[in-house]
C-alpha cells in the first residue's frame, strides 16, 4: 500500500516538473496593443538578433508580439529599448474628430475636411516612384470675409524617399500638385521637405557600380588600367622565361647528341694473348713456325 502511494506521488511530481519545463519553454507576450507596422518592425529587430518571435492578433485591430523562449525575455526587452521600441502612438485628427453624434460642430467638420484632403494628397504623392512615406499637413484658417487682413492657406509636405531616386527634380511638380488640390492655396505657401533613405542593399549596389571585373577580380575602375598593365608585363616575362628555357634545353640536347655520336661502337680492338707460365716465348714462336711448315708441305703434296 505504501509502495503504491509513493509511486503515485512520484508520478505527480514528475508531471509537475514536465509542466513547469513546458511552461518555461512556451512563448511569452512581449508587447501588446500595437499597430501592425510597429509589430512587424519589432519582429524584424528580434529576428536580426536571432530571437524567435511571432505576432498575435489582439483587441480592436491591435497586435501582440510574443517571444518563443521565455529565458530570453530580458534580452529581448533590453534590445528593444536600445532600438527605441515601443514607439509612442499619436492620435491623428481623424481619430480625435471622428463623428460620434448626429450633429457635428463647424470646427469638427472643418477638421475632418482638412484631414480628408491631407490624406488624399498624401496617397497621391506616395504613388511617385521612389517615395517611401508621404505626409501632407494642410492649414485652412477660418477668416472673416469682412476683415481686411486675412491669413492665407498653407501646406507642408513631408516625403521620405530612396536615395537613388531623383525626387529633388520633382519638387516643382509636387508643389503644383498640392496647390491645385486645395482651393485658395498659392504656390509660394507650399513647403516641401525631402529626406533621403539609404538601405544596405543600395549601399552595396553603389559600391559595385564603382567596380569593374578584370579576369574575374573586382577592382576599382581607376585601377583597372594598372592591373591590365601588370598582367601584360607578367605575361611577357612568362613568355621570355619559357623561350630562354627552351633555348638552353635545345643547346644542351645538341651538345649531348654530338658527344655521343663521336664514339664509334664498331672500332676493332686488338686482343693480345699472354703466354702461359709453362711456355717460353721461343717455344711459342717455334710452334707457330712448325704449324706453317706443315701447312706448306700439305699444300705441295
Amino acid at each position: 500500500m505504501k509502495n503504491r502511494k509513493s509511486c503515485k506521488n512520484l508520478c505527480v511530481s514528475a508531471l509537475m516538473c514536465v509542466s513547469c519545463l513546458l511552461y518555461g519553454c512556451g512563448n511569452v507576450d512581449l508587447l501588446s496593443n500595437m499597430d501592425e507596422d510597429q509589430a512587424n518592425d519589432i519582429i524584424s529587430v528580434l529576428q536580426e538578433a536571432n530571437l524567435s518571435a511571432l505576432k498575435k492578433p489582439g483587441i480592436e485591430s491591435t497586435w501582440t508580439v510574443a517571444i518563443d523562449d521565455s529565458n530570453k525575455f530580458s534580452q529581448a526587452v533590453e534590445l528593444l529599448k536600445s532600438k527605441g521600441f515601443p514607439k509612442t502612438n499619436f492620435n491623428n485628427l481623424g481619430k480625435v474628430f471622428q463623428k460620434s453624434g448626429l450633429v457635428s460642430s463647424p470646427l469638427e467638420e472643418r477638421a475632418r475636411l482638412m484631414y480628408a484632403m491631407a490624406e488624399s494628397i498624401s496617397e497621391t504623392l506616395s504613388k511617385i516612384p521612389g517615395v517611401l512615406t508621404s505626409r501632407v499637413h494642410v492649414v485652412l484658417p477660418e477668416n472673416d470675409p469682412y476683415a481686411e487682413g486675412n491669413i492665407p492657406s498653407s501646406a507642408a509636405v513631408f516625403i521620405s524617399y530612396r536615395a537613388e531616386s531623383n525626387i529633388e527634380e520633382s519638387i516643382r511638380e509636387i508643389k503644383y500638385l498640392v496647390t491645385n488640390s486645395i482651393q485658395g492655396l498659392s504656390y509660394d505657401k507650399v513647403s516641401v521637405a525631402l529626406f533621403p533613405v539609404t538601405f544596405a542593399d543600395d549601399i552595396q549596389q553603389q559600391e559595385r557600380s564603382h567596380l569593374t571585373s578584370v579576369l574575374g577580380i573586382d577592382v576599382e575602375q581607376s585601377s583597372a588600367g594598372k592591373l591590365w598593365t601588370l598582367v601584360g608585363v607578367m605575361v611577357i616575362l612568362l613568355i621570355c622565361t619559357i623561350g630562354v628555357a627552351g633555348f638552353f634545353a635545345y643547346v644542351f640536347f645538341r651538345k649531348n647528341k654530338a658527344n655521343t655520336g663521336s664514339v664509334r661502337m664498331d672500332t676493332p680492338v686488338a686482343v693480345q694473348t699472354e703466354p702461359t707460365p709453362d711456355e717460353a716465348p721461343g717455344d711459342k714462336e717455334k710452334k707457330a713456325g712448325d704449324g706453317d711448315d706443315t701447312s706448306i708441305g700439305s699444300i705441295e703434296e
